[in-house]
């Protein structure tokens, strides 16, 4: 029998360690497997128990306020919050065309068009903010309204307190980012309804007028080419009432800025029925509320990468 230099005999050498050490590897191995087992029983066991849990962030109520309306979710897309949750669920009223008036809201202020787990979209009423505003009787708006059906539900983008129509709304912060950026980048396709005063000629056209807040008379906006940011509409006429000597207007903003339709419309001669801003005695008097509607809005779904299109006709 051989030995390698530099071991005695009954020493520790390299292959005697490794006999005393393999069962040692193999009782590890064993109870390794047994720990694991044993988290995985656990983990079962918790996600059992979320499972029957409703999460904070998607509580069990039904997303769906006062159920009266009348081309709302059917009985089968009014299934239970697990269902619903499913993260490429496409609603078929996110694609079919609303036929609520911006006005028949329920009590809550606010009409759901569409809600998944990743965005919200609703039919704001007029006179109502989208987001609080300063002082204490500036506090009531969309946003909080809201919240108190869907506590994760995060303000994309806004509609003037006057205005009425479809609003999105993220649902988390990461469906937050995801949609500014739409937003940012032009993604998203917006269309108003408007009823100006007088006839647009031509009938159809392009108002491309740099635009900036009027410091002394905030929060009015005018038109400047100086100091303005660049803002685009494009305006197509539906018809015009000779009686009221009023034109129905199809309002496509390229850019958002604010006030821009309200402003765009009075720098052609032609403002917004009952605009408190922008529209003189004769158009103010014409009607008891701006006569501005957000009816259509469509993008890409960040996450099913679906297309979705949200309609909700004007009720003027």
């Amino acid at each position: 029998m051989t030995y390698q230099t530099g071991y005695a005999f009954g020493e520790n050498t390299p292959e005697l360690k490794a006999q005393r050490l393999a069962p040692s590897a193999a009782w590890a191995g064993a109870l390794s497997y047994i720990a694991s087992g044993s988290r995985a029983i656990r983990l079962c066991r918790m996600h059992k128990q979320f499972r029957q849990k409703p999460s904070p962030c998607f509580p069990h109520p039904a997303p769906f306020p006062n159920d009266s309306r009348d081309n709302a979710a059917s009985p089968s897309t009014m299934t239970s919050l697990p269902d619903r949750m499913s993260s490429t669920l496409i609603s078929p009223i996110a694609n079919a065309p609303q036929t609520h008036p911006a006005n028949a809201t329920p009590a809550s202020g606010f009409t759901v068009l569409y809600a998944d787990r990743s965005l919200l979209a609703v039919s704001k009423p007029p006179r109502l903010l989208s987001v609080p505003g300063r002082g204490e009787d500036k506090q009531d708006c969309l946003i909080r309204r809201v919240q108190q059906e869907f506590p994760d539900a995060l303000i994309v983008h806004r509609l003037d307190y006057d205005t009425s129509g479809v609003l999105v709304l993220a649902r988390g912060a990461d469906m937050h980012r995801r949609l500014s950026r739409l937003f940012q980048d032009r993604e998203v396709e917006k269309r108003y309804i408007a009823l100006v005063e007088g006839r647009p000629a031509p009938a159809n056209g392009r108002i491309d007028l740099p635009l900036c807040v009027d410091w002394p008379n905030r929060p009015r906006h005018i038109v400047d080419p100086v100091n303005g940011k660049v803002a685009l509409t494009y305006y197509q006429t539906l018809a015009y009432d000779a009686q009221r000597n009023a034109t129905r207007l199809v309002l496509t903003p390229e850019t958002g800025r604010t006030h821009q339709l309200r402003v765009h419309t009075q720098a052609i001669g032609h403002p917004i029925l009952g605009d408190p801003l922008y529209a003189g005695p004769a158009a103010l008097a014409k009607a008891s509320r701006l006569l501005l509607h957000a009816e259509f809005l469509a993008f890409t779904h960040p996450v099913t990468h679906k297309p979705m299109r949200f309609h909700c006709s004007a009720g003027f």
